[in-house]
């Protein structure tokens, strides 16, 4: 929380800016992890992508109420069937003062498309390529129709020609030269935001972009943003003034922020469902003494489902802030099947299922959890493992920081077991989770298809739906292909988290279902 200042230090602050108001507004906020990188093409991730969203820019954005916007194109269309046409600002810079234009459009896209790209399943599927039309139209190229392109793309943000051939960063990357960039450390955007000074780990600072070409709706004049992993130091540092924000409220100690004047608690549903993801291969994972990959077998993958109370871990770990599901596919999304219902918990069941596999004497295997990304992720995973060995099923349990985990998770020549992980695709709609999390992990397909899952008639469903246009046939394909991934067992869906931010009395946030906060939208009283 801001405490009071004395009229001297307010006024001078004022003054430090031009473009300040006549108080100087500074927010301090933190969260269970820090980013990962500032480069927008490198990690397909909520968080990640939602930080830099206050940095940079996509062509377009969600606005509060998550609906679509114009941002940095003006207007868009469909003049082709595999071509959208893109209308762009001409009164757009970056921070570090070049003009923003089609040429960056186009190189950002081509790096999107790169190897080392991170979000070329998720944000351009089926795109092959741009074309620069002139300064501030450009043209998108498509493999194969795509009537919903842009829900795809409001956070796929631009960064600036110019400054990547200035700093070497280049369009064709591969995967470690795209870690490497000079992108990864330091930030150039069109946003309302600009970075001056990053330590990571500890403390990113930014302020308002002086030159942006928008109305500011805030009234800040500096941002600070802390990563504090421990749940508990961070309720701390929101009870005693040094935040004014604070994300995710751990349920533990969301009564007492509730009860505890100056501060409050702002929850709500989410966009995203937290699962437990399996590796479907028939051959043996590292160090098994098995000759075959029990995990492979769908009776087992149903034995595991059934070995899992989350009817307990909802009521027990989460204290009843989350909503369990059987669908892998959040309700608010379009295509959300609502008749799916979960496998039972039933243990003795999972036990007969397991013996009628060969596996009655259980098995041993491994999970990946992160520590400081779900709410009570850890707490979860161990509750999990517990479940699992009741019916012989034996988990050495491997929990880390959400950075190292998605670094596992994209490695596609390392085998897990089991991990547990939340996915909410900005598009909002089904199909874009099942490209990135359930099609065959090739090209630009399958970026979080960490359990090498390859089923044809799926891959056939979900590529299909990419380019239906009938929106009853497309609906039926999005239905089918999550029946079949419930039939087929390839995940165990668990719930739906609330949301849940501790905010001082004195600011006003918007808390959108997505979990992003952006800062242009804050006001400090």
């Amino acid at each position: 929380m801001i405490k009071k200042k004395t009229l001297a230090v307010l006024f001078a602050a004022a003054m430090a800016t031009a473009a300040a108001p006549a108080f100087a507004k500074e927010l301090t906020w933190s969260y269970s992890a820090d980013v990962t990188t500032l480069d927008p093409h490198a990690l397909d991730q909520t968080f990640n992508l939602g930080f830099l969203g206050n940095i940079y820019e996509g062509l377009v954005q969600r606005g509060p109420d998550m609906q679509l916007e114009p941002a940095l194109a003006t207007s868009w269309e469909l003049v082709e069937p595999t071509r959208w046409r893109f209308k762009l600002r001409d009164d757009v810079y970056f921070h570090e003062g070049q003009h923003f234009t089609a040429d960056d459009v186009v190189f950002s896209l081509e790096r999107s498309l790169a190897e080392g790209s991170r979000i070329k399943s998720s944000k351009m599927a089926v795109v092959v390529g741009a074309e620069k039309v002139d300064d501030y139209t450009v043209d998108v190229l498509m493999s194969r129709p795509d009537p919903i392109l842009i829900n795809n793309w409001s956070n796929w943000l631009i960064i600036s020609h110019e400054w990547a051939e200035e700093h070497g960063i280049k369009a064709e990357a591969t995967a470690e030269e795209m870690a490497k960039a000079y992108s990864n450390t330091h930030a150039n955007g069109t946003g309302p935001f600009r970075i001056v000074e990053r330590q990571p780990d500890n403390r990113t600072v930014a302020e308002p972009f002086d030159k942006w070409w928008g109305k500011a709706d805030h009234n800040l004049t500096r941002v600070t943003f802390r990563p504090i992993e421990s749940d508990a130091t961070r309720t701390a540092a929101l009870l005693s003034g040094e935040l004014d924000l604070a994300i995710p409220v751990p349920v533990q100690d969301q009564k007492r922020i509730e009860q505890a004047p100056g501060v409050e608690l702002l929850t709500g549903p989410e966009l995203r469902v937290v699962f437990l993801g399996m590796d479907v291969s028939p051959e043996p994972l590292p160090g098994s003494k098995l000759d075959t990959n029990p995990l492979s077998n769908r009776d087992v993958r149903e034995a595991v489902y059934r070995a899992i109370n989350e009817d307990a871990i909802a009521r027990v770990v989460m204290r009843g802030q989350a909503t369990p599901t059987a669908s892998m596919i959040p309700q608010e999304f379009h295509g959300f099947m609502k008749d799916l219902e979960r496998y039972p918990y039933d243990p003795e069941a999972a036990e007969a299922l397991l013996d009628e596999a060969g596996y009655a004497d259980g098995f041993s295997t491994t999970m990946e959890c992160p520590n400081n990304r779900y709410v009570n992720d850890e707490a979860i995973c161990t509750a999990i493992v517990g479940m699992l060995e009741k019916v012989g099923i034996e988990v050495d349990l491997a929990s880390m920081p959400i950075g190292p985990l998605l670094t596992s998770l994209s490695d596609t020549g390392k085998r897990r077991g089991m991990w547990f992980l939340g996915l909410s695709p900005g598009n909002i709609d089904a199909n874009g989770l099942m490209q990135e999390l359930v099609h065959t992990r090739t090209g630009a397909w399958g970026t979080w298809n960490a359990g090498n899952l390859s089923d044809p008639e799926l891959d056939a469903m979900i590529e299909a739906a990419i380019t239906e246009t009938d929106p009853e046939a497309r609906d039926q394909l999005l239905y089918d292909a999550q029946r079949r991934l419930n039939d087929k067992v390839y995940f165990v869906p668990l719930h739906q988290q609330n949301l849940s931010w501790g905010v001082a009395d004195d600011v006003t946030v918007v808390q959108r279902p997505d979990d992003v906060f952006v800062w242009k939208w804050a006001h400090v009283d």
